[in-house]
């Protein structure tokens, strides 16, 4: 979006494209929806393809063993990777939950007597961090999670879960848009 030539510290006469960002115009963002300031970098100055290859990873719902899976800096954002429009995109970014604040988006309905629960407890304890669960964030600042087997260990547990956080654009009464961040932006420069 905003890019500045730079000189490649390795090869004096190769050109390269660093994005950078106007830390002021993003800190407005942020302010604005709510959301950091990396997300807003990372919206900003990654690709397109980057942004959406961050969603590309979906963890298993009954996994037994740990599960490898890539992982980002907190605040790290991304844009889902099936929308044909991409300014229509949703954007979420990375977070950390107290687990007792989530609120799951299905029922309890006696997963917690199902081995693979039990295992994600186990787990758990063993110190495997599990893969990043969604959350989004409703109207009323309820964090709801689509992931009901992680969700519930870290609650049994009391600990804490990192996950990807969608929120919504105040202003529009949508959620938060890949366009809205740029538009935003834009404006904001």
């Amino acid at each position: 979006m905003n890019l500045q030539f730079a000189t490649a510290a390795s090869s004096p006469a190769a050109l390269v494209l660093l994005p950078s960002i106007n830390s002021v115009a993003a800190k407005h963002v942020s302010g604005r929806f709510g959301i950091p300031v990396k997300a807003v970098t990372d919206l900003v100055c990654l690709s397109v393809e980057e942004l959406r290859e961050r969603d590309r990873f979906i963890a298993m719902s009954n996994q037994m063993e740990p599960a490898d899976f890539p992982q980002f800096p907190l605040g790290a954002a991304k844009i889902g990777c099936h929308h044909t429009d991409v300014i229509e995109s949703y954007t979420e970014f990375l977070d950390v939950f107290d687990s007792r604040r989530l609120v799951n988006s299905e029922a309890e309905d006696g997963i917690k007597r199902h081995r693979t629960y039990q295992r994600y407890v186990e787990m758990l304890r063993e110190g495997h961090e599990p893969p990043y669960i969604h959350v989004f964030e409703d109207e009323k600042g309820t964090l709801v999670s689509t992931n009901r087997r992680r969700t519930l260990a870290s609650q049994e547990l009391g600990r804490r879960i990192t996950g990807w956080h969608g929120v919504p654009n105040r202003e529009t009464g949508n959620p938060l848009k890949y366009g809205d961040v740029l538009s935003a932006y834009e404006a904001a420069l």
